[in-house]
C-alpha cells in the first residue's frame, strides 16, 4: 500500500542546526569536490534517433559523504554526540552525511506501532480498529502521523522539517515491516533526489536517514519561462521541430556539487520524445541563467548502447524457456506451455484463464489477444487473435524468429509473444505473492514486442519494450532473462521508494537471476560471452549475455568491489550495478548456505523474501567514495536488507542471518560496520524440514506433511517449468495445518513444490522441504520426495 497526501506549502526557516554544523563539516573536509560545470557530451547511439545529444552537468548529482562522529573534531564531535544523546541514543548509532551536517543513518529502537518489539497498546495510542486488525491504508496513516510527530519532536537533532515530507509508505507482512519513502517538498516544489528514508519492524523504527537533504537558500522565482526552457532543450537537435512535450514543464529544485556541501538551482523539467522511437527524454534547464544542465534519455536499458461448452477448456502455445540459443534442453521452444492469466472471448461473454492456463464456463469460439489483468502484449508484427472453435485454443510453435508465426496463425502470434506472456506473468505471479500491497503488481503492464531491429530492450517508465533481431544481438523478447530483467526495473520503480535505485541494473540481474536460478540472465543475447566490463566472463560456463552476476565465472576468479568499480566503470550504471548484483547472488549461493548450512531450496526463499522486501525502499545502493564501508546510509541496499531480516524491532541486538548479509555484502565493499553483526533471533524456530508427500488432482495438487517443531504456520511454494525448483517460486498458501490442496494447474504438467515450517515472523523460515514433483490431472501416485537421495522413507503406497 503506498500513501501519497497532499503536502501543504510552507513557510521557509532557514535557521536549522544541520546548517551550522554542515559548515563547520565542509572546512575540515578535504574530499568534498569544488562545483563543476563543466558538461559531459554523450553522444546517443543506443536507439534509433539521430542528432539527439545526451548532457550531464558534472555538478549534478553530488555523491554524499559520509562520517561517523568519531572522525570529527573535538567540537565537532562533541555537537554530534549531544544530537544522539538528544536521542537517546549513544556515540556510535549514527552516520552523517558531511555535505549537509543531516544524518544519512541512525540505528534506533523507538516504538511507533504497537507490536513485537515494545510493549505499546492499540488503546493508549487511541488508534483506529481498521490499523489494529492489520488493514494496510489505516496503518499507513497512523505511522505517517506517529512518524511525524517523532521528527517534528526531534527537529534539532535531527533537521528535518516533517511538513517538507512527500510521504510514501509500504507496508509488508501485515504491519510487521513498514518501509516509508519520504520525497522532499519545498515550498511545494520537489527536490530532486532528496529524501528521507526510514523503516519500522514489530513496531519499532529501526532505521532513518536522509539523502542529499542539505539547507536550501534559494530564490524561487524563475527568470526564464517555460516556453524559453523549451526552445534551449531544443537547441542543437536536429529534427527538434518534431519533438513533442509530454507533459506541461515544471519548476523543481536540484541539489548540486558547492564548495560547501549541497547547493542548490531551480529549474525547469521537460519530458519528452521523438514520435516514433522508444526514448523518453528529460531536459532540464536552470530557471535563472537558461543554462541547459541535462538532457537525458530516462528509460532503462537492458545492455550497453553498443549492443544493441461448459466444460474446463486451456488456453497454451509454444515458450522458449529459457533462451533461444538452440541449447537443450531450455534453449529450444516447448509446445503446450500454459498463458497464464489471458483475457478470452467466446460466445457467452468474456473470461480469464488460471496460473495453469485454464478456463470454464466456456461455449463455443474462444479467443485471446494475449492481454490480461497482469500483461498486455503489444506485438509489432501485427495483431494477436487466435481462435478455437472447441476444445483447447493451441497457440502452436513455429520456426525462425522475430514474425515468423505458426502456419495459418495470426501476424501477431510470434515466438516473444508467446514467451513474453508467458515468462512476464510467471514473474508478476511471484512478486504479486512477496509484495501483496503493491498497487503497481495488480494491474496490467503493457510489453512490446518486435519493435524496429535494435540491439536493446527496455523500461520505458510505464512497460517493457523488446526489438527484433539485430547483430550483434538476437531476437531479446524470446529470452525469459532479458524479459525478467526489463520487469525487474518496473519493480524497482514502483516500490515504496517510487523509483529506479542507484545503480538500478545489479537489482533487474538479481530478480532475474532469482526467477531463473541462474547468475547469467539472457543467455543467448549475444555471440560470444560477456566482456565483463575488463574482466571476461569465463568461456567453460559460456554466458552469452551482457552480464554474469557470478564472480567466481571471470577469469579474474576474484569479487568485484568498489576499488574495482572506480577503477573500470567510469560512471555506468550497468558495471557499478555489478557489486550489489554480485553481493545478492553472493547471499543466496554462498553466504547463506555458508553460514547455516542451508540447502538451495530454502537459501533460494530466504534470499527472495530479502530481496524483494530489501530493495523496497532502497535509493543508492551503496556509496563509492566511503572505502570499504560502501553501505552504512539508510537508503544504502545493506541497511535495507538487515530491516527486511530483523524480527524484533532492534538493530542492535542483530538479526537472524545478519553475518551471511554482512559477509554477502562485505564482499564487495558495500556493507557497514555499524550496527555490529551479530546473529541473533528466531529463538524457537523450525530446525527440521517438513517431509512432503503429494497426489495428483484434476488441475491440481493436494499436498500433506509432518508438523515440525516450532512451526506455527506453513508456507507453499510452487514453480513450473524447466530447472524444477531451481526456478523462481510464487507463494501459493499459507496454513496452520499439515495440509494444502493447489488450483488452478494445468493438467499433464509437472509442477514443483517446497513447503517450510515458520513462527509468528517472516523473517524466521524452518528449513525448507526436499523439491516434491507433482503432474496434474493424472491421481494419486506412488512419489518420494527423498529418491535421489536414497531416502526412500517419505514413499506413499497409494495406488494410481
Amino acid at each position: 500500500m503506498h500513501l501519497h497526501p497532499v503536502i501543504p506549502k510552507v513557510p521557509v526557516n532557514h535557521s536549522h542546526v544541520s546548517s551550522r554544523l554542515c559548515r563547520a563539516l565542509v572546512s575540515m573536509l578535504i574530499l568534498l569536490p569544488a562545483a563543476v560545470p563543466t558538461m559531459a557530451w554523450q553522444p546517443t547511439t543506443n536507439g534509433p534517433t539521430a542528432g539527439l545529444q545526451e548532457v550531464r552537468s558534472a555538478e549534478l548529482a553530488p555523491e554524499p559523504v559520509l562520517l561517523r562522529p568519531d572522525a570529527l573534531q573535538s567540537d565537532q564531535k562533541a555537537a554530534a554526540w549531544n544530537r544522539l544523546a538528544a536521542l537517546g541514543l549513544s556515540s556510535d548509532t549514527g552516520v552523517l552525511d558531511a555535505r549537509s551536517g543531516n544524518w544519512a543513518s541512525l540505528w534506533l529502537s523507538e516504538p511507533i506501532l504497537p507490536g513485537a518489539g515494545n510493549s505499546l497498546t492499540w488503546s493508549e495510542l487511541s488508534a483506529p480498529t481498521k490499523a489494529a486488525q492489520g488493514e494496510a491504508d489505516a496503518i499507513a496513516e497512523l505511522v505517517q502521523s506517529r512518524v511525524a510527530d517523532f521528527l517534528g519532536s526531534h527537529r534539532d537533532a535531527l533537521g528535518i522539517d516533517p511538513a517538507e515530507i512527500d510521504w510514501r509508505i509500504g507496508v509488508h507482512e501485515q504491519g510487521r515491516l513498514v518501509q516509508i519513502h519520504g520525497r522532499r517538498m519545498f515550498n511545494g516544489l520537489e527536490v530532486r533526489d532528496s529524501y528521507l528514508t526510514a523503516s519500522i519492524v514489530a513496531g519499532n523504527l529501526v532505521l532513518l536517514g536522509t539523502h542529499r537533504w542539505g539547507l536550501i537558500e534559494l530564490d524561487l522565482q524563475p527568470k526564464v519561462t517555460a516556453d524559453q526552457a523549451w526552445n534551449r532543450s531544443k537547441a542543437g537537435i536536429t529534427r527538434a521541430e518534431t519533438l513533442q512535450a509530454m507533459d506541461e514543464a515544471r519548476l523543481e529544485i536540484v541539489p548540486v556539487a558547492a564548495d560547501e556541501g549541497y547547493g542548490h538551482k531551480l529549474v525547469w523539467v521537460t519530458p519528452f520524445k521523438a514520435p516514433g522511437t522508444v526514448e523518453n527524454y528529460r531536459a532540464t534547464v536552470d530557471a535563472h541563467s537558461g543554462e541547459l544542465i541535462e538532457l537525458i534519455d530516462t528509460n532503462h536499458y537492458a545492455d550497453h548502447p553498443e549492443h544493441r461448452g461448459a466444460e474446463a477448456r486451456n488456453v497454451k502455445g509454444g515458450v522458449y524457456p529459457i533462451s533461444n540459443d538452440g541449447m537443450l534442453p531450455d534453449g529450444v521452444e516447448i509446445d503446450g506451455w500454459p498463458m497464464p492469466f489471458a483475457d478470452v472471448t467466446h460466445t457467452g461473454g468474456t473470461a480469464t484463464t488460471d496460473a495453469g492456463g485454464n478456463v470454464e464456463g466456456v461455449t463455443g469460439n474462444m479467443t485471446t489477444a494475449l492481454s490480461g489483468p497482469y500483461i498486455n502484449i503489444n506485438e509489432s508484427c501485427g495483431a494477436i487473435s487466435e481462435t478455437s472453435a472447441a476444445g483447447d485454443l493451441d497457440l502452436g510453435t513455429s520456426g525462425g524468429t522475430d514474425c515468423t508465426t505458426p502456419a495459418g496463425g495470426s501476424a501477431g502470434n510470434t515466438h516473444s509473444a508467446r514467451t513474453a506472456f508467458y515468462e512476464l506473468n510467471r514473474m508478476a505471479e511471484m512478486g504479486r505473492t512477496r509484495l501483496p500491497a503493491n498497487v503497481w503488481l495488480q494491474a496490467s503492464m503493457p510489453a512490446g514486442l518486435n519493435d524496429d531491429a535494435w540491439c536493446n530492450a527496455v523500461w520505458t517508465g510505464a512497460g517493457v519494450q523488446f526489438f527484433q533481431t539485430e547483430a550483434p544481438c538476437s531476437n531479446l523478447g524470446e529470452l525469459a532473462g532479458v524479459l525478467d530483467h526489463e520487469w525487474g526495473h518496473g519493480m524497482d520503480d514502483n516500490g515504496t521508494n517510487g523509483s529506479v535505485s542507484n545503480p538500478g541494473e545489479g537489482i533487474a540481474d538479481v530478480f532475474a537471476a532469482l526467477r531463473l536460478g541462474d547468475s547469467c540472465p539472457g543467455r543467448g543475447a549475444l555471440p560470444s560471452v560477456c566482456s565483463g566490463f575488463g574482466d571476461p566472463c569465463t568461456a567453460a560456463f559460456g554466458c552469452t549475455a551482457a552480464r554474469d552476476i557470478d564472480w567466481a565465472r571471470h577469469d579474474s576468479q576474484a569479487p568485484h568491489d568498489v576499488a574495482w568499480a572506480n577503477s573500470n566503470c567510469g560512471g555506468s550504471a550497468h558495471c557499478r550495478g555489478v557489486l550489489s548484483a554480485e553481493a545478492m547472488w553472493d547471499l543466496y549461493k554462498r553466504d547463506l548456505p555458508a553460514r547455516h548450512g542451508f540447502d538451495d531450496n530454502t537459501s533460494m526463499e530466504i534470499a527472495t523474501r530479502l530481496v524483494f522486501l530489501g530493495a523496497d525502499n532502497v535509493g543508492d545502493w551503496n556509496a563509492f567514495n566511503n572505502g570499504n564501508e560502501g553501505g552504512c546510509a539508510a537508503t544504502h541496499g545493506y541497511q535495507q536488507f538487515l530491516v527486511a531480516d530483523d524480527d524484533n524491532g532492534n538493530l542492535a541486538d542483530g538479526t537472524p542471518h545478519m553475518q551471511a548479509i554482512f559477509d554477502a555484502f562485505n564482499r564487495h565493499g558495500i556493507a557497514c560496520s555499524t550496527p555490529s553483526v551479530q546473529v541473533a533471533g528466531c529463538a524457537g524456530a523450525p530446525s527440521s524440514a517438513p517431509t512432503v508427500n503429494a497426489s495428483a488432482a484434476d488441475r491440481g495438487a493436494n499436498l500433506s506433511w509432518n508438523a515440525v517443531a516450532g512451526a506455527t504456520r506453513y508456507k507453499i511454494f510452487r514453480t513450473d517449468g524447466v530447472r524444477g525448483c531451481g526456478r523462481g517460486k510464487a507463494l501459493v498458501g499459507e496454513v496452520t495445518g499439515t495440509t494444502f490442496d493447489d488450483t488452478g494447474l494445468q493438467n499433464g504438467r509437472e509442477y514443483y513444490y517446497v513447503v517450510a515450517g515458520f513462527t509468528d515472523s517472516d523473517t524466521c523460515m524452518g528449513p525448507a522441504s526436499p523439491c516434491t514433483t507433482v503432474t496434474a490431472g493424472q491421481g494419486n501416485e506412488l512419489f518420494s520426495d527423498g529418491f535421489e537421495s536414497g531416502n526412500l522413507t517419505a514413499w506413499s503406497s497409494s495406488s494410481p
